[in-house]
């Protein structure tokens, strides 16, 4: 490839940002680009606003886009086109979660990372709000960390016991499968209603509470992500010793 296009939200970068306190958004384009740097560092990866992005780069098929934002117009043409138009019909795959799986939907506080390769789905620990280790709506089988870093919004790793991870992977693979969804990092979130676990939605790249997982899990989900999209092997996902539960 020649090229490397990561697509924005259009309203990135219209906010002042305090010095030294970067936006999500920043903090996601950094990790992302740290994932290019090692297997394309002779390629400087160009941000585009996704609405744009196809009149910026034209008939070009050289072209590698990876889009960080679910607000991608039909017509940019990417191997991920379809999934992302699904993720972005929030109320529409609600719909077609019920129906098919009788799943109940809820607002969700949780997210399952699925890498899905080439060869197959790498589940990663789950991630949660801060708030929901202390909510009292949470149950008393979920074991929460320390914060990686003071203030952080969103926790890596939050272990599930076996009987509500199991069905959780099983329900996260049927639905890349009915989805055809394409190799990338999920984020698949979900709560909990009266102790049952509910969908809330699917994120087919890696949202803002994957940032959780830089300097946790290895590799990140931002390098997930891209080697993912490179088609390059991923053998396993890992927790640092010193933050497993």
């Amino acid at each position: 490839m020649r090229r490397i296009a990561i697509a924005i939200a259009p309203d990135w970068g219209v906010q002042e940002r305090p010095q030294g306190d970067p936006a999500p958004l920043d903090r996601m384009i950094a990790a992302l680009k740290v994932a290019i740097g090692q297997t394309h560092p002779d390629v400087e990866p160009e941000i585009h606003p996704a609405p744009h992005l196809s009149e910026i780069l034209g008939s070009a098929s050289d072209t590698l886009v990876c889009p960080l934002t679910l607000n991608v117009p039909p017509t940019l043409d990417f191997p991920g086109r379809d999934i992302y138009q699904t993720c972005a019909d929030v109320a529409g795959l609600q719909t077609e979660v019920v129906r098919k799986w009788n799943y109940p939907i809820g607002e969700g506080n949780f997210w399952l990372p699925i890498v899905l390769t080439a060869r197959g789905p790498l589940y990663g620990e789950a991630i949660a709000t801060a708030s929901a280790a202390t909510a009292s709506a949470t149950p008393a089988d979920l074991v929460f960390p320390p914060a990686a870093t003071p203030g952080a919004a969103y926790l890596q790793p939050v272990h599930f016991p076996d009987a509500r991870r199991q069905p959780l992977y099983a329900f996260a693979h049927q639905l890349l499968q009915e989805l055809s969804a394409p190799p990338a990092t999920y984020l698949m979130q979900f709560g909990l209603l009266e102790d049952r676990l509910s969908f809330d939605r699917l994120w087919p790249f890696p949202a803002t509470p994957a940032l959780a997982s830089i300097g946790v899990q290895v590799p990140d989900l931002f390098a997930c992500h891209w080697y993912c999209l490179t088609h390059r092997p991923i053998l396993d996902l890992t927790i640092r010793d010193s933050l497993k539960a």
